[in-house]
């Protein structure tokens, strides 16, 4: 049983428990969703939070990616960005991957009145919110979107068998330019550990040579926006914090970790640029 507490829309669960037995047959390795005994595709509890019922697939989620395995987890996000779901009116997540380049301000206003216990941390955000909006305008002129998975990292990943096994929590699907899955896999899949953000240029080369095998080759925009689309992928998403709010969660950890990936990379940020640049010369 999964809670789906991100954003339970009712047009959006529809859309994503569809999406997922498409995903499966076209060799996606994710939790296929059943029906409920009176045949409802969800369910909610008494505290109104919906729930649905998925597949048990083994496995063991990853809190660091082993170094034989980054190719495979590159080959599996390429896979995701290759497929085209059948709906013809997909339903993408609310707020969209743009909203924090489209409107700021309206942005840091949610974000405050969910997190007003927060200020400092809400505080260590500008700066990277800065850099963000530098680059919006190659950032929303992005080739190549495509649905993403939007939730790259280790502990969405099974392995089995010493294999990656599954993809997991689709909960945050969007179209988006892909980098966004890329630069979100590069910051979380190729750290030293978990809560240790330190990159290594072989583990980043290791996951780009993979994506590249099966994908069309990533452009010179695309490998600029790297680091800065990794910073927006990291800045606090209101409906995420409302859900957490909602159940009754601290939001402290919710936005501490990501701020503490936005500092470790903005420390490595020219020394990552210089891995990418020297990647890009090889292919």
């Amino acid at each position: 049983m999964r809670c789906c507490v991100r954003d339970a829309r009712p047009d959006r669960l529809a859309f994503l428990l569809g999406l997922l037995p498409e995903l499966a047959a076209a060799g996606v390795p994710v939790p296929r969703p059943h029906q409920a005994l009176d045949g409802a595709e969800w369910v909610r509890d008494e505290g109104d939070r919906s729930w649905v019922l998925l597949d048990y697939l083994p496995g063991q989620p990853l809190d660091r990616v082993p170094q034989h395995l980054l190719a495979d987890t590159a080959d599996l996000l390429a896979r995701f960005h290759a497929f085209t779901p059948s709906d013809p009116s997909p339903v993408g997540c609310e707020p969209s991957w743009q909203a924090w380049l489209g409107d700021p301000d309206q942005m840091r206003k949610r974000v405050a009145s969910l997190a007003s216990d927060h200020p400092d941390l809400l505080q260590g955000y500008r700066p990277h919110l800065r850099h963000v909006l530098q680059h919006a305008e190659l950032l929303v002129h992005l080739p190549m979107v495509v649905w993403t998975h939007g939730d790259v990292h280790g502990g969405n990943l099974l392995t089995y068998g010493g294999q990656v096994s599954a993809l997991l929590d689709l909960d945050a699907v969007d179209r988006r330019p892909r980098i966004w899955d890329v630069a979100m896999a590069v910051l979380m899949l190729t750290r030293a550990g978990r809560g240790d953000y330190r990159l290594r240029e072989d583990r980043v080369t290791a996951f780009l040579t993979g994506y590249r095998r099966r994908a069309a080759a990533l452009t010179s925009n695309e490998v600029t926006a790297i680091c800065a689309m990794t910073a927006l992928s990291q800045l606090p998403d209101p409906g995420h914090l409302f859900a957490l709010r909602r159940a009754g969660r601290p939001l402290g950890e919710a936005l501490a970790r990501p701020l503490t990936a936005l500092i470790s990379m903005e420390r490595q940020r020219p020394q990552v640029q210089t891995w990418l640049s020297r990647w890009q010369a090889t292919c």
